[in-house]
């Protein structure tokens, strides 16, 4: 069906994603009193709500992206959603545990205790308390931003290839007379 219309398939990758993006924002958006009354009263940092902020919105946009691979190689929808929320939770799990542990400094890693410094709730301490280092936040938004790439482009060459992982639904071939 998608080589019956004249978009290109950069065209429907790229629409899809600005309409994920664009749902992503508005409930950012409708969220922002909450942050306020943070903000106010409570005494978090503005710096601490732009960082978290920030990694947000890059996980937001990445997660569409493996979305859309997903959505791409499957024709089915529960396939799809269940590949989708399987490499968003290892992405997500593999990026707050080695992050932090790969651009901390070796001597705070070999310093302390075993395996302190690699817990993931360390890093969400961290996170919460203000103290993400800047080339830690710049390291997650980058990593995050080559995998929303690299998915987008994936899911642009399934799309004009029309290649599937799962043929379920795809009519019998005729055979041969």
């Amino acid at each position: 069906q998608l080589r019956l219309t004249p978009i290109a398939p950069v065209a429907i990758v790229l629409g899809k994603l600005a309409s994920i993006v664009w749902i992503f924002l508005l409930l950012f958006v409708s969220v922002m009193p909450v942050i306020a009354s943070i903000y106010f009263l409570l005494g978090v940092d503005i710096k601490v709500i732009g960082q978290i902020s920030v990694a947000m919105c890059t996980v937001a946009v990445s997660s569409a992206a493996i979305g859309m691979v997903c959505s791409a190689a499957c024709r089915r929808m529960f396939v799809a959603q269940t590949l989708t929320f399987l490499l968003v939770f290892v992405v997500l799990s593999a990026t707050t545990t080695l992050l932090p542990v790969a651009t901390a400094p070796l001597p705070s890693i070999l310093g302390t205790g075993p395996f302190t410094e690699l817990a993931p709730i360390r890093a969400l301490q961290g996170a919460v308390m203000g103290i993400v280092a800047r080339s830690e936040l710049a390291a997650f938004v980058v990593v995050h931003g080559v995998l929303a790439l690299a998915a987008s482009a994936m899911a642009t060459l399934l799309i004009a290839f029309d290649f599937r992982i799962d043929r379920a639904m795809d009519p019998p071939t005729p055979a041969a007379v």
